[in-house]
């Protein structure tokens, strides 16, 4: 006999005006199980799981947990029935401390309830894996850093079904690596994962049965170790996809940006870059990697002008550019996109 699902949805109907959200969804996901939620942009993955977090209210179907029929209408309800969700877009609060940030809106002493939770929020951190300076303030931390606090609030909230929207959006492999072993830990003690996204290399990684949905219906669902990528990939479009690039060697131009023994500072008036040097000729693309908290930022935002280079140069075709305004930077044809798009890169 089968286990009881922990999370089914019955022929759920979403409607928005002019689209049809959810077509008569039924979806399945099993305790112990990282269930995959694959599709493209727009083919219902978010609207779905809003409607399990109470986000929205389906207009027609059923949502059982534990084989219990439930009517989910906010997510306060949502939480109570021990459903977590980490949102694509970061809802934290940034002049908090990451431990305030986990505890705000707990039952107890609003204002002070850290120090009583100090021990048992480091207990299961160091459970999962999840590194984190609790006193550290919002605004000073990576995007990887983010997200594994808005982790931290859902299972401090004793969530035992965890939604993941997205989640490797802003995060560099080893951030990616490092979430998907605290997930696989997770999972080993019996939580119920959906992992929404439409990566499907880390669908074959981590998961264990992946659901696909396509133009707000199910396609299927399948045991990952049952299924190969082209087979996904079809799924998701709705035929073949062939994609064979073949790249020919290219002649090395000018040196368009160099940078001398960089130097800067972090938000926390520590050293975080200690005589960064390298060159990036016409045609080229130079990768920058380290996990999170060893520069990049701090790196990327000297170079745009968003921070200012304690010693060393910046030379751009040959003009020293350190330290000039962002506008400056900008209007000498230097672009920046940056890993939080929705907070820093609108405004």
């Amino acid at each position: 006999m089968e286990p009881t699902p922990a999370v089914k949805m019955l022929n759920i109907v979403k409607r928005f005006p002019g689209v049809l959200a959810n077509d008569h969804i039924n979806f399945e996901a099993a305790p112990g199980e990282i269930h995959a939620l694959l599709g493209e942009n727009g083919a219902g993955k978010t609207t779905l799981m809003n409607i399990l977090y109470g986000i929205y209210q389906a207009d027609e179907g059923e949502i059982y947990i534990n084989g219990r029929r439930v009517y989910i209408r906010s997510p306060k309800d949502a939480i109570s029935l021990g459903i977590g969700m980490v949102h694509q877009h970061f809802h934290l609060i940034p002049t908090h401390t990451v431990g305030e940030n986990i505890v705000l809106g707990l039952k107890g002493n609003f204002f002070f309830p850290l120090e009583k939770a100090r021990k048992s929020i480091e207990k299961m951190l160091e459970q999962y894996g999840l590194k984190l300076d609790l006193d550290a303030y919002v605004w000073q931390i990576s995007a990887g850093e983010k997200q594994r606090v808005e982790i931290a609030k859902a299972l401090y909230r004793n969530a035992r079904i965890l939604i993941l929207d997205e989640p490797t959006t802003m995060l560099t492999p080893g951030e990616t690596q490092e979430l998907f072993q605290a997930l696989k830990r997770m999972a080993g003690e019996g939580k119920t994962i959906i992992f929404i996204t439409h990566k499907l290399r880390e669908v074959m990684e981590v998961s264990d049965r992946v659901t696909v949905l396509r133009r707000g219906k199910v396609v299927g669902t399948a045991r990952t170790s049952e299924v190969t990528i082209p087979q996904l990939a079809e799924m998701m479009v709705g035929e073949q996809t062939i994609c064979d690039i073949t790249l020919s060697p290219k002649e090395k131009g000018k040196v368009v940006l160099e940078v001398q023994d960089l130097c800067a500072m972090n938000d926390k008036g520590l050293p975080a870059l200690k005589n960064v040097s390298f060159s990036i000729r016409e045609g080229e693309i130079l990768g920058i990697a380290g996990v999170a908290g060893n520069g990049q930022r701090e790196l990327v935002e000297v170079l745009t002008g968003l921070r200012r280079a304690s010693s060393g140069q910046v030379f751009l075709d040959g003009k020293d550019i350190t330290n000039l305004s962002p506008r400056e930077i900008a209007d000498l044809g230097v672009a920046h996109v940056p890993e939080e798009r929705i907070s820093l890169g609108l405004a």
